[in-house]
């Protein structure tokens, strides 16, 4: 007996650490990058607005770092760490960049410790007039400060150092984007290198963000649509209803759940419990890999029906999300042609948690069969992808403004009585009237 009980104890155990591994296998891999030594969670903040880039021809070169880490960067990149410090940042600090989804961060931890990072670019030309530098940034240190504060962020221009900021908990901006300012007349009609960093020589150090870098007056931010023209919404979709909703369509590549009760393609059906996340309201679409189950595979598209945008430009889709990611992928994809071929438009790799609004613009002016899809791909025993509130807007032609003619008086044939033939008494009071009406408008 004693034998049979070691043994069922035995097994008990060994299950139980059969357990504890898997669950430990599934758990999210801790994110390198910190804001806080004590993992300090971020003070409360409104939905994480996430838009594409704007005005990126009045930037220096890649001066809104949209060309992601080195290689790709235009920025030459340093660090004291082994972290990467150019990328979409918002789900660590709950805060968009300033332009399009990348910036560069610096200060900050890499695995709890403080770094030192910087970005430097050379050969910026800068123009003979209208040389103000510009660049906007985001400080926040959730950290006491250092007993003698030491951590701070600089702009150098050619190795000078012309612009400082202590990165102490008075100096904070987050939420929110500041910008900031440098004259570059001594430099007018040479060619300088930037270098923006921040620094940590404490025990503890801040953080900062830098983003959309340009010389000059800023452009305007650009209308939704060109004058002449007025946004008008195509479609919308709550998935309150049936699922999916009239003319959509989902699809299976391939993914089957271990758990009978979840579904391997997007659903409406919240089997996991999670609530809306997405920062929508009521019923949601969701690709739940988690509910899925431990061993299952899930690669699943959801398509919109035909878009017709005849007559219409600048078409964007927006809407709200919440992705946990854990290996996988969320991408959004437009297609011009009934869905024969696609065009990537936005793909998450790492997790964009919500409340979370996404609004980009996609191919398909004068298109009668444009397409949006959401696919999550390579989804194995992952976690899940939330969508709600889809919007397809674009920019119609104003109509021409009637002239009212209401009180105008004339006597129709006196504009023409002055013509050497004869013209019929009705066609002579329409035309004088239309006269009439012309000159009173100018």
């Amino acid at each position: 007996m004693r034998k049979v009980i070691l043994y069922v104890l035995l097994v008990a155990i060994l299950s139980l650490g059969l357990v504890l591994a898997v669950s430990a296998s599934k758990a999210e891999p801790p994110t390198a990058n910190g804001l806080s030594f004590s993992t300090a969670l971020l003070p409360a903040h409104l939905a994480v607005v996430e838009r594409s880039p704007v005005n990126p021809s009045a930037l220096v070169n890649d001066g809104s770092f949209e060309n992601g880490p080195p290689p790709g960067s235009a920025w030459t990149e340093t660090t004291n760490s082994t972290c990467e410090w150019i990328g979409d940042w918002s789900g660590v600090w709950g805060a968009a960049a300033f332009d399009g989804s990348m910036d560069f961060w610096a200060g900050g931890y890499c695995g709890g410790i403080p770094t030192t990072s910087s970005v430097f670019q050379a050969s910026i030309a800068v123009p003979a007039a209208d040389n103000m530098l510009h660049f906007h940034y985001m400080a926040y240190r959730p950290d006491p400060d250092d007993p003698t504060p030491d951590d701070y962020a600089y702009l150098k221009v050619n190795g000078t150092t012309v612009w400082t900021l202590d990165l102490t908990q008075a100096n904070n901006t987050y939420p929110n984007w500041a910008e900031a300012t440098y004259s570059l007349a001594a430099y007018a009609s040479t060619n300088v290198t930037l270098e923006f960093a921040g620094v940590s020589t404490g025990a503890s150090t801040g953080n900062i963000r830098y983003d959309y870098i340009l010389i000059g007056e800023p452009p305007p931010p650009p209308l939704r649509c060109d004058a002449g023209y007025h946004e008008v919404t195509v479609m919308t979709e709550g998935f309150e209803g049936a699922f999916p909703p009239a003319g959509w369509a989902v699809a299976n590549n391939g993914g089957s759940c271990t758990n009978a009760s979840a579904s391997p393609v997007w659903t409406n059906v919240d089997g996991g419990g999670r609530g809306n996340l997405s920062g929508g309201t009521g019923a949601f679409a969701v690709a739940d890999s988690d509910y899925c189950g431990s061993g299952s595979f899930m690669d699943t598209e959801m398509w919109t029906p035909n878009v017709d945008l005849t007559g219409l430009t600048a078409p964007h889709v927006a809407f709200n999300l919440d992705y946990y990611a854990l290996g996988d992928y969320a991408a959004v994809d437009a297609s011009t042609d009934g869905g024969a071929t696609w065009t990537n438009v936005k793909t998450w790799t790492a997790s964009a948690r919500g409340p979370r609004l996404y609004d980009t613009v996609i191919p398909g002016d004068g298109q009668n069969d444009v397409k949006v899809r959401w696919h999550l791909g390579n989804a194995n025993w992952a976690w899940w992808w939330e969508v709600d509130s889809v919007a397809v807007t674009a920019c119609e032609p104003d109509q021409p403004t009637a002239i009212n003619l209401t009180g105008v008086t004339a006597n129709p044939a006196a504009p023409l009585a002055a013509l050497p033939w004869a013209i019929p008494t009705a066609i002579a009071a329409v035309a004088g009237l239309a006269w009439v009406a012309r000159k009173r408008t100018h």
